[in-house]
């Protein structure tokens, strides 16, 4: 139940080695992509991540912080999810929330606690998600089958098995209508499914870039990765298509010509063109790998 958005971390680029993907991608604040991550993960899909063992030595040094007896934090990496001096926190089997100090603030009472973004934390109570503020306090009722982290002032909410979005306030700003479309915005976008093509959402819910693509993937650093069947298929009979990134006028930037394309990061992505693989920049031209810190 993926609802998590990622955060800016030194320790992103081992995460997903180490934890769930599924814990991974729940965070509501935004995780800057590694080099593992780029070559380690499938555009454009979802796959399945083992969990591997932890080198206490990688730790992230809140992990040293003392919590109250029986507490533990819920998210290690990255920094035990603590945003703006606040991170959720896990008790026999409830959470809540813990400050830089491990002072427990908001107690330990919810089925899911998640890590503070736009200043609400996203948690579950008697099966349904809301929102919760700074002091513990309901800001959002719980109401919703299904919802994510607020990313860009939205966030995505389900009911009655569609999905839509609702503002800080709580707000449906667009009502649940998708049945597919992405988990949060990105440069005022946002990815979704008509038919079987995909475009995109600006933040009122109006088409920004019509369906025209045969798979697509949320922007990254201005860019979206789109791709268009070749009408070939596989050994196995999967539809084969080319990659390429267009821009968020829905302009074609980067030819769809790459048999498999990643994310910027850095200015940089990580394409295989047939037989080679390499570097891009964001004209298209080969590039360097990226210097991650």
């Amino acid at each position: 139940m993926p609802k998590y958005r990622p955060l800016v971390s030194q320790f992103w680029q081992n995460a997903e080695q180490k934890y769930h993907r599924e814990e991974l991608m729940k965070l509501p604040y935004k995780f800057i992509l590694s080099a593992g991550l780029m070559l380690g993960s499938v555009a454009l899909a979802n796959q399945p991540s083992s969990t591997l063992t932890v080198d206490e030595e990688s730790l992230p040094a809140c992990t040293k912080t003392a919590l109250p007896e029986g507490v533990e934090f819920a998210i290690i990496y990255p920094d035990c999810g603590y945003v703006d001096g606040l991170a959720p926190v896990i008790k026999e089997g409830k959470y809540g929330f813990a400050d830089t100090t491990g002072k427990l603030v908001i107690a330990t009472a919810y089925q899911e606690a998640h890590p503070f973004s736009n200043n609400l934390a996203l948690y579950r109570q008697n099966g349904k998600y809301g929102y919760l503020d700074r002091t513990g306090k309901v800001a959002i009722k719980p109401q919703f089958e299904d919802a994510w982290g607020f990313w860009e002032g939205r966030a995505k909410v389900a009911q009655n098995g569609k999905y839509g979005f609702i503002d800080s306030t709580g707000k449906m700003v667009i009502k649940p209508q998708f049945e597919v479309v992405g988990d949060w915005f990105e440069d005022g976008l946002v990815l979704f499914k008509q038919g079987d093509k995909y475009g995109f959402l600006d933040k009122s819910g109006k088409v920004a870039i019509k369906p025209q693509f045969d798979s697509a993937k949320s922007f990254s650093e201005g860019l979206a990765a789109v791709t268009k069947k070749t009408g070939l298929t596989d050994a196995q009979g999967v539809p084969l298509h080319k990659f390429g990134f267009i821009d968020t006028t829905g302009k074609v930037v980067i030819e769809l010509k790459y048999d498999l394309v990643y994310d910027f990061f850095m200015g940089a992505s990580y394409v295989v063109d047939g037989e080679s693989s390499y570097y891009i920049d964001k004209s298209g031209n080969r590039t360097n790998m990226p210097k991650y810190q």
